[in-house]
């Protein structure tokens, strides 16, 4: 049965290992949690806020905003974990 690889912190092979991690995760939650300007590029009949309007007519996008972070970072931890059982399953 082989080990996992070790980390090895004080190697600048494994600083670069956290960094990319680091970049990775953090690039991923940029682009999640960014919040930019919309984009219509063509018009589509296709409606996923069901029209959530407030009493002046703006859009009510606060009320999912937690429940939409819990579910990109439990995204995130379910997909490494499955990468990490897809290694152990490989390795033995």
């Amino acid at each position: 049965m082989q080990k996992m690889e070790r980390l090895g912190l004080k190697t600048s092979h494994g600083a670069a290992k956290i960094m990319g991690t680091l970049l990775g995760i953090g690039g991923a939650m940029l682009l999640t949690f960014y919040k930019g300007v919309d984009l219509h590029l063509w018009k589509t009949n296709v409606n996923l806020l069901h029209d959530q309007h407030d009493s002046e007519g703006h859009q009510n996008s606060s009320n999912n905003t937690v429940l939409g972070s819990i579910l990109a970072i439990g995204s995130c931890i379910s997909y490494s974990i499955w990468l990490i059982i897809q290694v152990i399953k490989f390795c033995i």
